[in-house]
Formats: C-alpha cells, sequence, structure tokens
C-alpha cells in the first residue's frame, strides 16, 4: 500500500465526513469505524463517488476490545495509520447534578478513554516507522461549561489534557498530537462551524507538524 492511511474513529456525516474529504482528496485512503455499518457502507460508497479510496470496519468506542479489533484489523489490512482522528462524542442534555455514576463512566469510556484505546494501538507502529499524526475533535465545553451538558464538558476537557499530555509523552519520536476545539454546533451552513472549514483546521495541524496545537473555533 503506497498510499497514505487515515483511521477515523467515530466516523459521521459532519466533521468525521468532513475529514474524510479532506484528507481523501489528498490521496489517503479513509478507513472508518462506527458501530453502524450500513450508514458506514453509504459513506463508503459517497466517497468513492468522488474518488477517494475507503474502508470501513464496525467497532465500538465505548468498548475496549472492540476498538482494538477495529484498529488491529485496519493495520493488518492497511498498514499502520498515517493518521489517526479521534472524533467521538456521546451528547446528553441533562444536568450534571442528576447524571448518574454509570452514565457519566460510559460516556467518559466514549468521550476521552476511547482515544486513550486507539492512541495506544497505533503509537507503536507509528514510532517504528518515525512518523504520524493523532487528531482529536474538542469542544467548547471545555472552555466554556454548561451543567446542562456536564457529562460531555468533562469529556472534552478530558481531550484538551490529553492532547497535551500526549504531545509531552511523544516528544522527540517523529509522532505528533493535535486537537480542534469547536466551539459551536456542526452545520453545513455556519460560516465557521461547517464540516469543511473544521476539517480544514484538522488538515493545518497535521501539515503543521507542530506537536500539542490546539485551534480553537
Amino acid at each position: 500500500m503506497t498510499d497514505k492511511v487515515i483511521a477515523i474513529v467515530g466516523m459521521g456525516g459532519g466533521i468525521g465526513y468532513g475529514v474524510a474529504r479532506k484528507f481523501g482528496k489528498q490521496n489517503f485512503v479513509v478507513a472508518m469505524i462506527g458501530r453502524n455499518g450500513k450508514k458506514l457502507r453509504e459513506y463508503k460508497d459517497m466517497l468513492e463517488a468522488e474518488g477517494i479510496k475507503s474502508e470501513f470496519y464496525v467497532g465500538n468506542a465505548a468498548d475496549e476490545f472492540s476498538l482494538r479489533d477495529a484498529l488491529r484489523r485496519i493495520e493488518e489490512e492497511l498498514g499502520t495509520p498515517d493518521v489517526l482522528h479521534y472524533n467521538v462524542a456521546h451528547i446528553r442534555n441533562k444536568p450534571l447534578l442528576e447524571e448518574s455514576v454509570q452514565e457519566m463512566v460510559h460516556d467518559f469510556k466514549m468521550n476521552v478513554f476511547g482515544a486513550i484505546v486507539a492512541s495506544q494501538e497505533v503509537i507503536p507502529g507509528m514510532k517504528k516507522r518515525g512518523n504520524g499524526c493523532i487528531l482529536l475533535t474538542g469542544g467548547g465545553f471545555a472552555l466554556y461549561p454548561d451543567p446542562n451538558f456536564g457529562s460531555l464538558g468533562v469529556g472534552k476537557a478530558g481531550i484538551r489534557n490529553l492532547n497535551l499530555s500526549l504531545a509531552k509523552a511523544l516528544e522527540g519520536s517523529g509522532v505528533y498530537v493535535g486537537t480542534v476545539t469547536v466551539c459551536g454546533i456542526v452545520n453545513a451552513s455556519n460560516p465557521v462551524h461547517n464540516p469543511e472549514n473544521i476539517a480544514s483546521k484538522f488538515w493545518e495541524i497535521y501539515t503543521s507538524r507542530k506537536n500539542g496545537t490546539e485551534i480553537i473555533l
């Protein structure tokens, strides 16, 4: 496989699809991970209609073994990803003081720990190759907390911290990490928070090769 590979964990029709198109048009093979195989097949068909190579793998970011299995299948079939994009968020409009432990733990697994698991899977191969990039989708609740979205805010604060922690852990390895913190609702008609513009910021991080970068939109 001569083309570069981007693995997108949490593929969806918004940011995930925007990033897939952006990188795909730069001759990346797009390896999509999500829970819904039918939707992933639709995204594959849409991308390939634009001449973008893609594959999909069913996996659950909240389930460590499911996520590791999907990433290992990518490794076996396509090789170590050149870019990992963690684009998962479990969004619930529920007051923080009414949250249960079970709900918070489940959300944390999706919003943060899945990113750690995914990073653990791809970093060894990236280090062996001497280069790689990890991109994280951040959120405005990390900067502007709202108790009605408390669980998501805790998760996005975790992603923001993870960006900086991973950056320090990866110093000198050739692998770098960055996050785009999206402070708004993603919508195709929004001049700032639209998938195409957000994807361009992830591409900016990738091409800059600057470790620990955070772009706030």
